[in-house]
C-alpha cells in the first residue's frame, strides 16, 4: 500500500489520481513492452505525463525489484 501512496499520493487532483490509475492500469495489463509514448498514445494522454509517472514508479518499486533480480525478468521496456 505504500508504494501506491507514493505512486498516486492524496495532494493530487482527481483528474491527476484518474490519470495515474488509467496508466498504471496500462502498463500492469500490457503482455508486451511498449514505450511511455505509445502508451501516452494509447490512453490519450501527453506523453510529459506519462514518462514523469513512470519515472516516480520506479523510484517506488526499483528497490522491491532490485531485491528479486534473478528470481524474474520483466518484460515491460518501462521497467529496464
Amino acid at each position: 500500500m505504500q508504494v501506491m501512496q507514493e505512486a498516486i499520493p492524496d495532494k493530487l487532483t482527481t483528474d491527476e489520481k484518474e490519470e495515474r490509475w488509467r496508466i498504471l492500469q496500462a502498463v500492469i495489463s500490457l503482455s508486451k513492452p511498449l514505450s511511455c509514448k505509445a502508451i501516452a498514445e494509447m490512453l490519450s494522454l501527453e506523453e510529459d505525463i506519462v514518462e514523469e509517472f513512470v519515472t516516480e514508479l520506479h523510484a517506488s518499486l526499483l528497490p522491491g525489484l532490485k531485491a528479486l533480480e534473478g528470481l524474474m525478468t520483466l518484460g515491460h521496456n518501462i521497467f529496464t
